[in-house]
């Protein structure tokens, strides 16, 4: 369950890795102010567009359905983006 990112966010710690920098495997979502350097991964639409917009959410819904846990998702929210990184397989 949660085990695996513990012990991988530890790990980077240890190695001199910063919060900011992390990339954990295993569905961990956090919230980074720049998302420069996550490869592969696909930006939603805003927070604010899916929430106004019924073809934003549409989108951002076919985009994370046809993800699949294969790539980091990025959602810009206000100054901040949300990154959920794909799940350990």
């Amino acid at each position: 369950m949660g085990e695996y990112p513990l012990v991988d966010c530890i790990r980077a710690l240890s190695e001199g890795q910063t919060p900011e920098t992390m990339e954990i495997p295993g569905g961990t979502a956090v919230i980074r102010k720049s998302t420069e350097g996550i490869q592969k991964a696909y930006t939603l639409p805003s927070f604010a567009d899916v929430r106004d917009k019924k073809k934003s959410f549409k989108t951002a819904f076919n985009l994370f359905y046809q993800n699949r846990d294969l790539n980091p998702l990025i959602q810009p929210q206000d100054t901040r983006s949300l990154v959920q990184f794909p799940r350990r397989c």
